[in-house]
């Protein structure tokens, strides 16, 4: 699938995007080819190691076939990104939270983390000066902050 998102990738940077009709059912019955195969070799399989070993796989499988339509929505609108690493990548800090914490002490605690983490991620992606932003809540008033440049013209901060 990688190999199909460089392709975009490519036909973007030449100005064109959309796949042809022909590439874009070629591509979709390969991916449905790739797993009624898998759904083959798990059929194969005895009940007892379905259930046990391949149960993720199995479910997987039938959830990708369900689903077909929006898993290759990229290949019809070129707006939809390829992959959700963009949504997932904010979860990755409360994930790493969880794990380093086992647990929140409160419902408050995680609330505020979670409220405090959406601003600034939020923010990051709106301002090229995440600092002042987050002076600014936490403060309430802008502050000046010396940098090596401006270290004669501004008092430095306590």
């Amino acid at each position: 699938m990688s190999s199909i998102d460089h392709e975009r990738n490519d036909l973007i940077k030449n100005g064109i995007y959309s796949f042809s009709t022909e590439r874009i059912k070629e591509i979709e019955d390969k991916y449905t080819e790739s797993l009624i195969n898998l759904g083959s070799y798990f059929e194969g399989l005895s009940e007892n190691e379905r259930k046990i070993y391949y149960k993720d796989g199995v479910n997987l499988v039938k959830r990708m076939l369900k689903y077909k339509e929006n898993h290759l929505l990229f290949l019809h609108d070129f707006n939809v990104p390829f992959g959700n690493n963009d949504a997932e990548r904010p979860l990755r800090h409360f994930k790493l939270k969880k794990q380093s914490m086992g647990s929140a002490r409160s419902i408050i605690g995680s609330n505020n983390l979670i409220t405090n983490m959406t601003a600034i991620k939020t923010e990051y992606f709106k301002t090229s000066n995440l600092l002042d932003f987050i002076l600014e809540s936490f403060i309430g008033k802008k502050i000046e902050v010396c940098t090596k440049e401006k270290t004669n013209s501004c008092d430095m901060a306590e």
